[in-house]
């Protein structure tokens, strides 16, 4: 019997210090500037309660995190992650003027090896990031699983800078699978894409599917259609802020094989995790969690 993978993908907004420099309040410390409301947490608090969720109940055999740009909140998750006994991989800082690409992969199972790609595109304050793909090979009972994690451009006007960014993960994609051995693959992460405006899918998501023509949308394919938002500014308003107002589809699971492989039946899943917390969440996303059948 194969042991399923479960994983978890979660933007978590722990951003550099000097990027709330540019939001209001200024220069807000360490606590989130998009707050709202009396209840507020430092980002040590957050990253430390964050840490023990992950870690508390021993399931997630693979945990994928974006928006890990601040140092003091990343050696924490660090730090827990790896006493719980998952091996923590980052991309390292070869800039100074720039931070990471703010991804972090925690898994259980061993990792074979890792390649890091930065994308050429970008605009807005994410051109200060070295945002990119991440790719990590892990052992598994049969065969490999190749991971590849990213964080696209955010910005409800950047679609052409998100298409150019796809375009270059597609061709890293390809040269990394071109040059290993076999196994499966799994495309995950904050996309930045809405998948649905009013039940029907958008436009940049239908090319997000071209793309990526042979991964299949785990989330939309078990829900048949009708995925759970990720990002809600109605119900997780105080960390968001009031300026919003559309529930948005942003994180996805993308698994390459076939609809029949990823069944119910088969032990497949895909859900939405909030990690809410004496009332105020963790992040201003939801988290996706997922099991793989492999």
């Amino acid at each position: 019997m194969i042991c399923p993978t479960k994983i978890l993908v979660y933007n978590v907004k722990f951003l550099p210090m000097l990027g709330r420099v540019f939001e209001s309040p200024r220069f807000p410390g360490r606590y989130g500037f998009w707050e709202i409301g009396e209840k507020k947490r430092r980002d040590e608090e957050r990253a430390a309660l964050l840490a023990h969720q992950l870690t508390k109940a021993r399931h997630y055999d693979l945990i994928v995190l974006a928006e890990v740009f601040a140092l003091h909140a990343r050696r924490i998750l660090k730090s827990e992650l790896q006493r719980a006994g998952f091996e923590i991989i980052t991309c390292p800082i070869t800039n100074p003027l720039l931070v990471t690409s703010g991804l972090l992969i925690a898994s259980r199972r061993p990792i074979i090896d890792q390649n890091f790609i930065a994308f050429r595109h970008a605009s807005g304050s994410d051109r200060f990031a070295k945002k990119g793909m991440l790719r990590v090979s892990l052992e598994g009972e049969r065969e490999k699983l190749h991971v590849f994690a990213t964080h696209l451009q955010a910005g409800d006007h950047a679609h052409a800078i998100r298409r150019a960014q796809l375009q270059e993960a597609r061709a890293f994609v390809d040269y990394e699978l071109g040059r290993s051995d076999k196994g499966r693959s799994a495309i995950m992460g904050d996309l930045n894409i809405i998948g649905e405006r009013d039940g029907k899918e958008t436009r940049e998501y239908r090319s997000l599917r071209r793309i990526f023509n042979e991964f299949l949308d785990l989330h939309r394919l078990l829900r048949e259609g009708e995925p759970e938002p990720t990002w809600d500014p109605i119900e997780n308003r105080p960390m968001i802020g009031p300026h919003y107002h559309e529930r948005e589809r942003l994180d996805y699971v993308l698994v390459r094989g076939d609809e029949d492989e990823f069944s119910p039946e088969r032990g497949t899943s895909i859900g939405v995790e909030r990690f809410i917390l004496d009332g105020l969440a963790l992040s201003d996303h939801y988290a996706l969690s997922a099991t793989l059948p492999f």
